[in-house]
């Protein structure tokens, strides 16, 4: 005999604990509504802040897009040395 007692078991969650879960969920989300609406709100009246946000994001997406060009036009030159090619 090892001495050792068998693994008891665990505790199932009580469904008190699981409504809170849900009661901080929701809170959460109201929370996150409330947020994004203020923000909708102060951005309809900062319409400048529209373009000035858009175009560095743009020309970032740009230059990323150009970079895996780029670097998908030397993996294809590679592949191709390599293959003899």
């Amino acid at each position: 005999m090892s001495g050792r007692r068998p693994a008891g078991r665990r505790p199932s969650r009580s469904r008190k604990r699981r409504q809170l879960r849900v009661g901080e969920a929701l809170v959460l989300v109201v929370v996150i509504l409330w947020v994004v609406g203020r923000l909708l709100y102060w951005l309809a009246g900062h319409l400048w802040i529209v373009p000035l946000t858009l175009l560095p994001v743009t020309a970032g997406a740009v230059l990323w897009q150009r970079t895996r060009i780029q670097q998908a036009r030397q993996h294809q030159a590679s592949a191709r040395t390599l293959q003899g090619g």
